[in-house]
């Protein structure tokens, strides 16, 4: 039995509880868990209101309105037993158009858990109202944010993909999913009861009065798509912070760049420790047009974000 929650706000948010579907033996347990998105600095559509366009030119952009997936990032957020199967997890897409448009999207999951695998499938819920997207190409705007929580279930291994489509006859604009992006394929998952570090009916021992040290949980990068114009330079500020908040001091942080980004970017320093606010910053320096991966690593945490050198 399918059971959702819906809210609503100013972003669009809604969160719902899924239960997938088993297309396999019955005895086979099956994954619970909270799903919400987040669409972010768009305006919701209003159909019965004529929208002045705004175009590229022709030799710009051809014949046509192009709607596509520049990018997407997978952020995993929590790992408490340190095994590296997460049960909270954030997607970001970035989209782009070349005029204005209207569209909706559609997101996909795929699970399979060594023996057995339930195909892509989705639902009304995890589909978005139709939004409008300016023209033009921007980080911070036609976002979209797939956020994450296994509540119960096991371990098993998680593809994501997401569907974009026109909203005016409702055709395909782009499909973007583990074909496009290997941070979208086989994402180690595990439900919230089975990530826990110790016997969960142990006593709980006396409190103390030594202060407990706050031990690296998360860690974030501040901006997560960085576009810069080439020989120029930006800062970016990594961030690693606690189980409930509490920053990270002296912890260290490493940098690596995916090999074919190393001719786009130079970035220093290689590594750096935290701050009394769990912070780190680095700088990246643009070499050449095209685009890099940089991932950042602190202990068994990381984060990657991508880089974009344009002209």
């Amino acid at each position: 039995m399918k059971k959702f929650f819906v809210v609503l706000s100013f972003l669009f948010v809604f969160v719902l509880v899924l239960t997938v579907p088993n297309a396999q033996a019955a005895q086979t347990p099956t994954p619970e868990f909270f799903a919400s998105i987040n669409v972010v600095n768009m305006q919701e559509s209003n159909s019965g209101e004529k929208r002045n366009e705004k175009k590229y030119n022709a030799d710009e952009s051809g014949t046509g309105t192009v709607l596509i997936v520049s990018n997407a990032i997978a952020r995993l957020l929590k790992d408490d037993d340190g095994d590296e199967e997460y049960p909270k997890m954030t997607f970001k897409f970035d989209l782009d158009v070349n005029e204005t448009t209207d569209y909706y999207a559609i997101f996909y999951l795929s699970f399979h858990d060594g023996y057995n695998s339930y195909g892509w499938f989705t639902f009304d819920s995890i589909k978005t109202a139709v939004y409008t997207l300016e023209e033009g190409s921007s980080a911070e705007e036609g976002v979209l944010d797939l956020d994450l929580y296994f509540i119960s279930g096991y371990q098993m291994k998680m593809d994501v993909k997401v569907e974009v489509y026109y909203n005016e006859d409702g055709s395909l604009a782009a499909t973007y999913g583990p074909d496009d992006d290997p941070d979208l394929k086989d994402i180690p998952v595990e439900s919230g009861d089975y990530d826990i570090k110790e016997d969960p009916f142990a006593t709980t021992p006396t409190p103390t009065s030594t202060p407990t040290p706050c031990k690296p949980n998360t860690i974030s990068v501040d901006p997560e798509l960085l576009k810069i114009a080439k020989k120029t330079s930006e800062d970016v500020t990594v961030t690693v912070a606690g189980a409930d908040g509490c920053a990270v001091e002296g912890e260290p942080v490493t940098v690596t760049i995916n090999p074919a980004g190393k001719k786009h970017i130079l970035i220093s320093p290689e590594s750096a420790e935290t701050d009394e606010n769990g912070e780190a910053t680095f700088t990246i320096t643009a070499k050449k047009t095209g685009s890099a991966r940089v991932t950042f690593n602190a202990g068994d945490l990381r984060e990657s974000i991508v880089v974009k050198v344009k002209k």
